[in-house]
Parts: C-alpha cells; sequence; structure tokens
C-alpha cells in the first residue's frame, strides 16, 4: 500500500475484513492486473475518492469505474451527469408536449 503512504504519509489503516477482502480481490484477478486497478485508483480525480481519501472499501466496490479510467483514460464527471439529467429531461418534456400532456 505505498500508494496510500505516498499520497498521505502513513500506511493506510486496514482491518482484518479489508485485508481479507484485499486477498480474495486479488487471488480472483491476479496480482498484475490488481497493482495495476490500484495504480489507476489512486490517478482517478474522482471528487467521490478524494472524499473517501482513496480507502480500501471505496476501491473494492468501484473496480468498474476505475477500470474503465485504466481502459480509458475518462471518467464520467458529475458535470457530465448533469448535463445527460438535463438531457433527459428535456426529452421527457419534449414528449409529454407531443402527447398533449403538457
Amino acid at each position: 500500500m505505498n500508494l496510500w503512504k505516498d499520497r498521505y504519509g502513513s500506511f493506510p489503516p486496514i482491518n482484518a475484513a479489508q485485508a481479507k477482502n484485499l486477498k480474495t480481490f486479488t487471488k480472483n484477478n491476479g496480482l498484475e492486473k490488481t497493482r495495476d486497478l490500484l495504480d489507476a485508483y489512486f490517478k482517478t480525480p474522482d471528487t467521490w475518492f478524494v472524499k473517501k481519501s482513496y480507502d480500501l472499501q471505496t476501491f473494492l466496490n468501484n473496480t468498474t469505474k476505475i477500470a474503465e479510467f485504466l481502459n480509458t483514460g475518462k471518467i464520467t464527471s458529475n458535470a457530465e451527469l448533469r448535463q445527460i439529467d438535463n438531457a433527459l429531461g428535456t426529452m421527457s418534456t419534449l414528449d409529454a408536449l407531443r402527447k398533449g400532456e403538457i
């Protein structure tokens, strides 16, 4: 966990259950892939990851998002999510207008 230590200056607090979960994750995914995902995790500028101080549980719960960043170098930002939500709202409004519901 030198990645965490490099960022925060100490080793991360990991309890026995978290260590077991990481061991199982590594067994299922392989050491190299686990290292790649952890490296990508600490490079991902996701606000939730920053807020959670890149803790182990957040890593384990977000491996799909981390793998996406690892493979594409991109993340979906909150601004992009708001744009999608706004577009869906606009589409719903237009659909309701067409149907005479508004």
